[in-house]
């Protein structure tokens, strides 16, 4: 009988492809749950493993994953992470134990090199059956999903707000024309009231006080000399 023993070449690319099918690099996945004390998800894996009998089995929930939000200096934006969302995990190429227990520069704890335990998550990526609805491609928007509520700067630097009501918790100062179309709302100190400094240019109907009107009421009692006009009417 007559053995055939595999070249040489034929061993080192199976050893190769079998160390390949260990090593991760980046896999889409969805949020199944989110801590936003620690901001770290528990996320499953939406791309299966093939065996060696050429069978696929679902990789395992990976946990206490980091999540990405844009951030620099003092300044971060931050939105809701809910379970469903879809997101691309990246895959460390070493053990990030130390450096995300202490925020400085680590060893390795674990000689692991592309392990499904070092992955960040980054959020926002989307199959086909959830992309963004009615996407602007001319202009830049923080928006609701749906397209209920948005803030919008397009190319020609005009910018809209839409929403529910806006709350602006912050001395405001306006170095342009301030135009409305819904009236005109306010309060001030209980103390002192509100003051008006400057001119007021008033056309078309009526600018009254106290139950006067401004451009219509009358003064009674009026004598020559230096005596004084009776109160408004």
């Amino acid at each position: 009988m007559k053995w055939h023993t595999p070249s040489l070449d034929a061993a080192i690319e199976a050893s190769i492809t079998a160390a390949l099918k260990k090593l991760h690099v980046a896999l889409p996945g969805r949020i199944v749950s989110f801590d936003s004390s620690t901001q770290t998800a528990s996320v499953q894996p939406l791309i299966e493993q093939l065996l060696q009998n050429d069978q696929a089995a679902p990789l395992p929930m990976l946990t206490d994953v980091p999540v990405h939000f844009p951030r620099g200096g003092a300044f971060v934006m931050t939105f809701p992470v809910a379970p469903g969302d879809e997101c691309l995990i990246l895959f460390a190429e070493r053990c990030i134990d130390g450096w995300f227990a202490s925020g400085q520069s680590s060893i390795p704890l674990d000689y692991r090199l592309h392990d499904l335990s070092d992955g960040f998550a980054l959020v926002g990526f989307s199959s086909l059956p959830k992309v963004i609805p009615d996407l602007s491609n001319d202009a830049m928007m923080m928006r609701m999903l749906d397209g209920s509520a948005y803030f919008k700067l397009d190319q020609a630097g005009n910018m809209t707000i839409k929403g529910t009501q806006l709350t602006i918790q912050c001395p405001v100062v306006v170095e342009q024309l301030l135009t409305y179309q819904a009236g005109l709302s306010g309060t001030g100190s209980a103390e002192t009231g509100t003051t008006i400094t400057g001119n007021i240019s008033h056309s078309g109907g009526e600018l009254s006080s106290n139950g006067v009107t401004l451009h219509a009421h009358r003064h009674g009692g009026v004598e020559a000399g230096g005596d004084t006009t009776g109160g408004p009417q």
